[in-house]
């Protein structure tokens, strides 16, 4: 069950309820609380970290605060390029972002993720289908391209 703190019907918060749960790994939904005092709660969690912003420009300043505190456990979900708005704002770096993050996640190395809702929402592979498609390449290695981008289009 998702424990909500801070929302509209709580608007003073119970702080100590929220850190009891966090530290029982609990999932809680936090509303209502600034930016700084989230992710210092979010810290003292003793699992993995969701962190979910309104927009991405609010993600990414998230991921710089918690990438100070946490630099090779914290990764950022990117915007996928098709979702942009603007073809200028499209880049490959976004997909990459995207790809290091489910990476990371399946090789259970990151511990916070930090994404906006959108960036949420838009296409991702099952964990499953991801393990299963991850293709290793190594300096030196030989590589028919034909065959890795038909690996690729698959997943």
């Amino acid at each position: 069950m998702l424990k909500e703190f801070l929302d509209l019907s709580n608007l003073g918060g119970n702080y100590k309820a929220l850190m009891d749960s966090i530290r029982k790994r609990e999932k809680c939904s936090v509303c209502g609380m600034g930016q700084s005092e989230k992710i210092v709660s979010s810290l003292n969690a003793t699992g993995k970290v969701l962190y979910i912003a309104s927009d991405f420009s609010v993600a990414k300043k998230s991921y710089e605060l918690f990438k100070s505190i946490l630099p090779n456990s914290t990764f950022l979900f990117a915007e996928d390029g098709d979702n942009l708005i603007y073809k200028k704002s499209q880049s490959l770096e976004n997909s990459v972002e995207r790809i290091k993050t489910l990476f990371n996640l399946v090789s259970n190395k990151a511990n916070v993720v930090c994404t906006s809702i959108e960036s949420l929402l838009s296409y991702v592979p099952q964990k499953e289908d991801l393990r299963q498609n991850i293709v290793k390449i190594k300096p030196g290695d030989s590589v028919e391209i034909s065959w890795l981008k038909n690996k690729l289009l698959r997943m």
